[in-house]
């Protein structure tokens, strides 16, 4: 994750996007939620400690949500 350019990050946070608001609007969490994960940009702190800001926290939140509503981390044809 440390090595993903924000660019790269970027474009997997878009292109992600629709997957996850679906699988959220089919879930029983409120709507209102959609908003606090989608702009989740907290600072992220992996299991080993790194510390993430930016576009690299906002994808590994990201990330986190996709698996817990997905069950995967990336959607990828």
């Amino acid at each position: 994750m440390k090595n993903i350019s924000p660019r790269l990050a970027a474009r997997i946070i878009i292109e992600q996007r629709i997957l996850l608001v679906m699988a959220i609007k089919n879930s029983d969490v409120d709507n209102h939620t959609i908003e606090d994960v989608l702009f989740d940009d907290e600072p992220y702190q992996s299991q080993n400690g790194n510390v993430f800001k930016g576009l690299r926290a906002m994808l590994a939140h990201r990330m986190e949500y996709n698996r817990e509503f997905l069950g995967f981390d990336f959607f990828y044809l």
